[in-house]
């Protein structure tokens, strides 16, 4: 990460293993976002699912408008987890 002006981050799993989610997604995640401060802060791009976006009327359009997901314990582990992810990048 040292000199990077940007660091774009796509890591996550295909995954209904809730231990591979929370490496892969999350602890991942959390690992780079408290790196950055340390090497100068470089800036985040962070590239998540459109799994996070609630269910919409079918033949509807999904885009970054659309409203998150709000009943992630009615979706999978992969959706649950790119929603945590999400929150930890906002936080």
């Amino acid at each position: 990460l040292q000199g990077a002006a940007a660091v774009v981050h796509a890591a996550g799993a295909l995954s209904s293993d809730p231990a591979r989610l929370g490496r892969d997604a999350l602890a991942a995640t959390r690992a780079l976002i408290e790196a950055l401060p340390r090497v100068g802060g470089p800036r985040l791009v962070h590239v998540s699912s459109v799994a996070v976006y609630a269910a919409g009327a079918p033949g509807g359009t999904v885009d970054e408008r659309s409203p998150l997901e709000p009943r992630p314990q009615m979706r999978d582990g992969y959706a649950r987890a790119k929603l945590a992810q999400e929150a930890l990048v906002r936080e």
